[in-house]
């Protein structure tokens, strides 16, 4: 039986009543009433993230850098925008300079866009599926091959969004390598899609069903195919999502979900080939103040996008010969209960300073505790760079 003394666990989260946005670092575009014939959007981002950990799963390592996007827009209509720009990213361990080109189209209930993405909000996805870490870029790795892997922090392909009154539906495509003949890695890319219903909404209550398919490949016809192999993971959730609105400034949030994860071709990365997980979660979001405390019972689950703390094999660096460990070790059956805390204090209409602490419990196979905390300011706006509007 995978799922060990769940009740007690489940009466903590619920006492406590706490659970957060998915992480600090997200943000959303900023929307203007008006629209002029150029604009120049701003995002800046600059952080500090350390993570203490000491378990057999993830290794613990500190983030430290800026990320800066300027974004020259010509709105062609107040539904379509063409939009370039560069992305500056620098680290201690990564100096990248990513430039991006988009073009954008968006009705009331339509939108699509195609180009590069750069998604600030990971879509929301949960912790497990997506880790929100990604949107700091992370650390340049090195796979099972030796072949030195660079954080990507835009998207490369479509996407495309149904906002209905009561539905919400959104798929993309983002890829991740393109190769050449004979090339000797293997072209990447990933596709998903998101559905929401709405099964109540009034004016201080939301019921929500999110149905969420995440579908990785890698493999190739023009590359060595013998010697390299195929590889498709599939991770899917389904679950609830209820909100419960105090006043203006607060609001409460519960979550259930179910998760999958299949992988049709094994190779030596992957232990598994077949898991399943449960993520529990409960929230307290206010205008200053987020709290949360979340619970993860995984049976074999893998998601290689997922924040390395839910998985069940390891992704941890050998220091002796500086590979990683892989399938060496794993924890087929792993739980662990954590706990988050947000705070975001406003220094200007555009500027934001946060601090982010976490902390997370291993329950079994054996109990073990970790954290990270993390620093961020955050600056985002868009000038208008002619006075004409659309």
């Amino acid at each position: 039986m995978w799922i060990k003394k769940p009740t007690s666990v489940l009466i903590l989260c619920i006492s406590l009543i706490i659970n957060a946005q998915e992480s600090a670092f997200y943000s959303n575009p900023v929307k203007k009433d008006s629209i002029s014939k150029f604009q120049l959007e701003v995002f800046n981002l600059n952080f500090f993230k350390n993570n203490e950990y000491f378990n057999e799963i993830a290794d613990g390592y500190t983030l430290l850098g800026t990320l800066v996007h300027p974004e020259l827009i010509y709105n062609t209509s107040n539904k379509t925008q063409f939009k370039t720009g560069v992305i500056v990213h620098k680290t201690l361990e990564v100096k990248q300079l990513i430039p991006t080109f988009t073009f954008l189209h968006q009705t009331e209930k339509h939108y699509f866009a195609i180009g590069n993405l750069f998604v600030r909000n990971n879509r929301h996805l949960i912790e497990p599926i997506m880790a929100s870490e990604r949107l700091l870029g992370g650390l340049p790795i090195k796979d099972l091959k030796g072949n030195t892997i660079y954080p990507l922090l835009t998207e490369t392909g479509f996407e495309y969004k149904y906002l209905g009154k009561n539905t919400h539906f959104n798929t993309w495509l983002n890829w991740t390598n393109l190769i050449k003949k004979r090339d000797d890695k293997r072209e990447r890319f990933t596709a998903g899609f998101i559905f929401k219903l709405k099964l109540l909404n009034t004016k201080n209550n939301q019921l929500d069903l999110s149905l969420n398919s995440l579908f990785h490949h890698r493999g190739g016809q023009i590359n060595k195919t013998n010697n390299l192999g195929i590889l498709n993971i599939n991770n899917s959730y389904v679950g609830l999502l209820y909100k419960r609105k105090l006043n203006p400034n607060q609001e409460l949030k519960f979550s259930a979900y179910y998760l999958s994860s299949y992988i049709a071709d094994l190779d030596e990365e992957f232990p598994f080939n077949k898991g399943k997980a449960f993520y529990l979660t409960s929230t307290y979001l206010s205008k200053t103040v987020d709290l949360s405390l979340s619970y993860f019972n995984a049976h074999k689950f893998i998601s290689p996008t997922g924040n390395t703390m839910f998985q069940t094999y390891s992704t941890k660096v050998n220091r002796e010969n500086n590979q990683y460990l892989y399938s060496t070790y794993n924890e087929p059956n792993r739980s662990l209960c954590f706990l988050k805390a947000i705070y975001k204090f406003q220094l200007e209409p555009n500027i934001l300073l946060g601090i982010q602490t976490e902390l997370f419990y291993q329950l079994t196979p054996q109990t073990h505790l970790d954290y990270s905390y993390a620093l961020y300011v955050r600056f985002n706006d868009v000038f208008d760079l002619l006075k004409t509007k659309k």
